[in-house]
This record gives C-alpha cells, structure tokens and sequence, in this order.
C-alpha cells in the first residue's frame, strides 16, 4: 500500500511514500497545517478501497463539494457527518449523521457499523480531525478512543488515516505512540 502525500508551496501534493515497512493495518497521523486542510482530501486520490471518513469539522455536503472541485469521484466514500446537525446543513446520501462529535460512543459505534458493513477484504478510515475531540474530552479517553480504533481497523482489515491540523499539544503526543507513522507538514 502506498500513501501519496507530500508538502509542497505549502500546499499538501501527491507523491508516492511506500508504506510497506508498515503492517498491513496501519495507523498513520498526518499533523498538518490549518491553511492545508482542503488539500488533505485529495488523499482519497490515492486511496483506491473503500473508506469510511469520519467529519467532525465539515459538514458531509461541503466534503461531497470540495471532493468534486478535485475531480474526485466519492464513489465509495461514506462520510460520518458529526457537525451537520449542529450547524443545520443540508444532508446528502451516502452518509451517516451523529448529533454531536462529543459523544464517544456514538462515534465508535457508527466507525464500528460502517467498517463492518463494507465486504471489502481492504478498507480505510480517515478521521479528519482528531485534534478536535481533545476540545471536549481529556487525555485518557482519547488515548481510549484512539486505541479502540487501531483496534477495530485491525479486525476488519483496515488501514488508518488521522489528520490533526494545529498546534502539536500534549494529547496529540499520547496519540503519536499509537500510531505506526507520524508524518508532520
């Protein structure tokens, strides 16, 4: 598997990085900068198995946008919407709505059902912003939360994709240690 990221101008571009020293279920945490959070979907680019994103920043309709102005077809991307309901933004298919990002275990829940219901041998999750759950709970249970997910994606066969964007505190650190990969842009 190869994951297709680089900075660039400041600006987040495709590039190939082999991944193959890393297991087959990997985690990785790409820690990138707010100015460079709408390139980040260009990284469903790369991702050729069906992913499931989890939104705690944007609402599922502006994603379905931003991913056509790439010229990315969303064709097996399921978007767990978690701010939508918050914000009132129209609601789109191929989605699934939370009433809030600060419930945990809805949250895990919805990762767990979407992960399961794909009969995909390979999947992906890609969590847009793990920095955002540091907002609404402590340490330890993000810690929690974050192994949960290495270990569901580990029993269906999936790889891990988190994206911090911010400054790097002591939360995101704890998170770090759990992942195979930490790349910073």
């Amino acid at each position: 598997m190869r994951l297709i990221i680089a900075l660039e101008r400041g600006k987040i571009m495709l590039h190939k990085t082999n991944l193959e020293s890393l297991p087959h279920d990997y985690s990785v945490l790409l820690n990138v900068n707010p100015s460079s959070e709408f390139e980040m979907y260009k990284i469903f680019e790369s991702i050729k198995n069906p992913s499931v994103l989890v939104s705690l920043v944007r609402p599922a309709s502006n994603i379905r946008d931003i991913l056509k102005r790439h010229k990315i077809r969303p064709r097996d991307i399921h978007i767990i919407d978690a701010i939508s309901h918050e914000i009132n933004a129209e609601k789109i298919e191929n989605a699934t709505y939370l009433h809030s990002s600060r419930n945990l275990s809805d949250l895990s829940v919805a990762i767990d059902n979407q992960l399961r219901s794909s009969s995909a041998e390979k999947k992906t999750l890609v969590f847009d912003s793990i920095a955002k759950l540091s907002q609404f709970h402590d340490a330890d249970a993000l810690v929690g939360f974050v192994k949960f997910l290495n270990a569901r994606l580990k029993d269906c066969n999936a790889q891990g994709i988190f994206i911090s964007s911010g400054k790097i505190n002591h939360i995101n650190n704890k998170v770090m240690h759990l992942m195979d990969k930490v790349y910073n842009f």
